[in-house]
């Protein structure tokens, strides 16, 4: 479309979906095909950036594709976003994104309480029951309740939790 003879508007002569045109046009200008990382809708005159949460690893795209659960899309020294499983310890809902300065890494620490061994977690997982969690963050099942108290699914703490006497 962009190589058209007589070109004088994009308003009559507007880019495919996943290619963009610049202004001032002349017969010999050829559509750019848009990079990995950027989108380029219909009518586009330059490559827009796939924005927070989202990301593209084709070109020729007209649009950005939703970072998945489980994983998130940091910017990387290019500026073009890539996506990446969740680190152990973390859960990344779906569109998580690295915030400004683009550097730290943004998935969520389980809380206490919970915890995620694998990466990918689009959730953490409960504690389990003879086990406490007692910060954010953990790779692990926990740690194992104390003789002399009990620890229920999801426990932050055992101090709470003495047996009762006789038990």
């Amino acid at each position: 479309v962009c190589a058209a003879t007589g070109i004088t508007s994009l308003a009559t002569h507007s880019c495919p979906a996943g290619a963009f045109c610049g202004y001032g046009l002349t017969a010999n200008d050829k559509a750019g095909t848009c990079a990995a990382g950027y989108k380029c809708p219909a009518g586009s005159t330059e490559q827009q950036p796939c924005g927070e949460g989202t990301h593209q690893p084709a070109t020729g795209k007209a649009t950005c594709t939703v970072c998945t659960a489980g994983n998130y899309c940091p910017y990387s020294a290019t500026g073009i976003p890539a996506e990446i499983p969740c680190p152990p310890g973390h859960y990344c809902p779906a569109s998580t994104s690295t915030p400004p300065p683009y550097t730290l890494i943004s998935p969520t620490p389980c809380p206490p309480g919970t915890y995620s061994a694998t990466p990918g977690a689009k959730v953490c997982a409960a504690c389990p029951a003879g086990a406490y969690c007692a910060s954010e963050g953990l790779t692990t099942a926990g740690t194992p309740c104390p003789a002399g108290y009990w620890c229920p699914p999801g426990a932050i703490g055992y101090q709470e939790s003495r047996c009762p006497a006789g038990s």
